[in-house]
């Protein structure tokens, strides 16, 4: 007889990350999903995806948003810049530049769901529709985090080529390595990751992921900057078996062993931001999340 397996009657999201990862923490509890912004039918890791249903673009829509906002982004220095300037950018005073406008028009594109649409005019208001925008940002975000995962795999693979040359060769140490012809101005490592260049703050991904959320869903997160900030939290506590049960009945003790010691944070999502207050119109940052994180990856003090 086929064992049953129990599922949890809540979503269980990673965050802030938008592609599956092979990590073994609390990302690889049971019923984990994965945000998909609407670019995903299904994921290759064989993870489960979490998509809204109320996505102003989805599929081939969601796909060509993206492209528009990537023509844009050759006129700034990086996909980050464009991000913050779709964040900052006030189109209630009209398109008084280029990229006002451009934004503008893709605001219109997305509202006629890719079919035709009119010109957005330099003094013509254009009301902000906060879903699309959400939308872009996450869009961008997951571009954003797929070019990180390239550079680390391609750092990854830099070193693996360049210790099996020192194989090859039957050199030893780095040093020798870097003094043979056509080497010599080569590192034998590269320092760093994609994340240290590029990575979009998980305020900013979180937040704008609470506008599909409904209140109740559990978070789950490796990051180590906001687990560090949870664990500073007056509601952090421990998360002891009987209570990881109560939150998904697939987190029993077989599930939770050799994921180390567990933090748990319900609160409010403008607490989980660590902000002072909720945003104004933003009705999202009243709704109560719990977050699980790791005590290993936080200054917890238990």
């Amino acid at each position: 007889m086929a064992e049953k397996t129990v599922e949890c009657t809540v979503v269980v999201l990673a965050v802030p990350h938008l592609h599956p990862s092979s990590g073994t923490g609390v990302l690889s509890l049971p019923a984990v999903k994965y945000f998909n912004p609407g670019l995903s039918a299904a994921a290759s890791t064989g993870a489960e995806l979490f998509t809204p249903e109320d996505l102003p673009l989805q599929g081939a829509a969601a796909k060509g948003c993206l492209h528009e906002l990537a023509v844009m982004a050759q006129n700034f220095g990086s996909s980050r810049d464009l991000v913050m300037f779709a964040l900052n950018s006030d189109q209630s005073e009209g398109g008084r530049d280029r990229n006002h406008n451009e934004l503008a028009d893709l605001t219109a594109f997305i509202q006629a769901e890719g079919g035709a649409f009119e010109a957005a005019e330099s003094a013509v208001p254009v009301k902000k529709d906060l879903r699309i925008e959400a939308q872009k940002t996450l869009l961008l975000a997951y571009s954003l985090e797929e070019s990180v995962n390239e550079l680390d795999s391609l750092q990854a693979r830099y070193e693996k080529t360049l210790a099996s040359m020192s194989d090859v060769l039957g050199v030893e140490a780095d040093d020798d390595l870097k003094d043979l012809p056509g080497l010599v101005d080569m590192p034998a490592e590269l320092r760093g990751s994609g994340a240290d260049m590029m990575q979009l703050s998980w305020r900013v991904i979180l937040d704008n992921m609470g506008v599909f959320l409904r209140s109740g869903t559990i978070l789950v997160t490796e990051d180590t900057s906001m687990s560090e900030t949870l664990a500073e939290l007056p509601e952090a506590a421990p998360l002891n078996a009987e209570k990881a049960a109560a939150l998904c009945p697939a987190w029993d003790e077989t599930a939770l062993a050799g994921k180390g010691e567990l933090m748990t944070v319900q609160a409010p999502l403008w607490r989980i931001l660590g902000n002072n207050a909720p945003a104004a119109g933003r009705e999202w940052h009243q709704y109560e999340f719990t977050v699980v994180f790791s005590a290993a990856g936080s200054a917890a003090k238990l």
